[in-house]
């Protein structure tokens, strides 16, 4: 009984360990280019639903959804170096870009 449970146990080790990296796996320079235009599209002037398409369309246009976005957050959360190099890359993405015409191509994008 002690042999079959022990090769049930290395048969499930063996499987677990040998499972391929996430799907959703996104590189740090990726995931702040993704968190960077969902922050433009969320302090847009343009409505929430509006907001919610332009997110869906970004997440899409990255093969992701929004709980593979928000599950590279959680197996992130206690790890402050990671943030800390994301938010400066943000932060250099942001410094580049012009809010007031990023806000204008929104609101006309949404009238369409």
């Amino acid at each position: 009984m002690k042999k079959i449970l022990l090769f049930l146990l290395a048969a499930f080790l063996l499987t677990v360990s040998c499972t391929p990296k996430a799907n959703n796996e996104i590189d740090k320079d990726q995931f702040a280019q993704i968190t960077a235009k969902i922050l433009i599209i969320q302090y847009a002037s343009i409505p929430q639903q509006q907001k919610a398409i332009f997110v869906r369309h970004l997440l899409n246009k990255y093969e992701l959804t929004s709980h593979d976005f928000l599950a590279v957050k959680e197996r992130h959360v206690a790890d402050p170096y990671y943030w800390e190099e994301v938010y400066g890359k943000i932060n250099k993405i942001l410094e580049n870009v012009d809010i007031k015409k990023m806000d204008e191509f929104l609101e006309l994008m949404s009238s369409h």
